[in-house]
């Protein structure tokens, strides 16, 4: 049996090959010891001071709060270029402050907003995550104007001609009738927005909805309006019923209800609709109201072709006006 062979251990004792590269160095045990005067406590090898949740390099989050902060929650979100637009010619002494996205160029914007702002606001440049902080994410797609709130018109106000009562420019549908779009139960921001802009198109002369179960004006409905809110008279109402029920009592106003089922259809009560219509629009889900729906003095239907139901609300409401106006 052959004798096993010893290490070579001269080999151990010499430095590394010549050409080859020095590996990194083993840890050993750390060495007793006293630390130097000043050296900072640690967990651990690498560990670094945590920053505090939310701070950002630059200051860049303490900035953005600032600029948020800035913002009066009591007034009025516009966003959208096209609803900036709106706004800037139907009512230009509301806007308080002007947003743009910072790196976007508005050209048509920017110089109707001089010309109707002059040097009252200063146009801001501001980050795209301001505008998601403030009213939510892809609503202001890089404009946002912040604003004295729309006048909330009177019922009664409405009922004895509104603006053109007061002076203003009568606002009157082709066929020279005057409509009142009342709301009941609509609570979804993106329909009432839409109504209001159908409303707004077809010549109506304001849109009103009740307090209660209602969608509020929010920047979700002013953006879906495409505008509209910042030029149609708008109303609320504490009880719908009630507010009917005022109407009626006038002697002007006939109350107009709109139904999926048993009602004369709408393309033929248009033939010869009453000269002053209050057209009411039920909720997404039941429709108006019992109590509302006993103080119509007309049911309308929208006759239908297909196998659906119903129309959404804003489409309802938009075959209606197309029709009685």
């Amino acid at each position: 049996m052959s004798r096993s062979k010893r290490p070579d251990r001269s080999r151990a004792k010499r430095g590394p090959a010549k050409g080859a590269k020095p590996g990194p160095a083993k840890p050993g045990p750390a060495k007793p010891g006293v630390a130097k005067p000043g050296a900072a406590k640690s967990g651990g090898a690498g560990d670094r001071p945590k920053r505090e949740k939310g701070a950002k390099r630059g200051g860049r989050s303490r900035e953005r709060e600032r600029r948020v902060a800035r913002l009066d929650p009591r007034h009025h979100p516009v966003p959208g270029e096209r609803a900036v637009v709106e706004l800037l010619r139907a009512s230009p002494t509301r806007v308080r402050r002007l947003l743009l996205e910072e790196g976007r160029r508005f050209e048509s914007l920017e110089a109707l907003a001089a010309e109707a702002l002059g040097e009252r606001v200063t146009i801001e440049r501001v980050e795209r995550e301001i505008f998601d902080d403030l009213i939510g994410p892809g609503l202001a797609r890089g404009v946002l104007a912040v604003t004295r709130p729309p006048r909330r018109w009177d019922f009664e106000a409405l009922l004895e001609g509104g603006p053109e009562a007061e002076g203003g420019e009568a606002v009157r549908t082709r066929r020279g009738h005057r409509i009142i779009v009342l709301l009941d139960g609509v609570q979804d921001p993106h329909n009432l927005g839409a109504v209001i802009r159908n409303a707004e198109f077809f010549g109506a002369t304001a849109v009103v909805w009740g307090q209660d179960r209602a969608a509020p004006l929010s920047a979700v409905a002013v953006r879906s309006s495409a505008g509209a809110t910042e030029r149609l008279p708008l109303g609320q109402v504490t009880n719908v019923a009630r507010a009917l029920e005022q109407a009626k009592a006038s002697g002007t106003w006939w109350v107009v209800g709109t139904v999926v089922d048993e009602g004369t259809p709408v393309h033929e009560f248009a033939q010869d609709p009453p000269s002053d219509m209050i057209l009411v629009l039920g909720s997404e889900e039941r429709g108006m109201r019992r109590l509302t729906r006993e103080r119509c003095d007309f049911l309308v239907t929208i006759a239908r072709g297909g196998s659906l139901g119903s129309l959404n609300v804003s489409a309802a409401g938009a075959v209606a006006l197309a029709k009685l106006a």
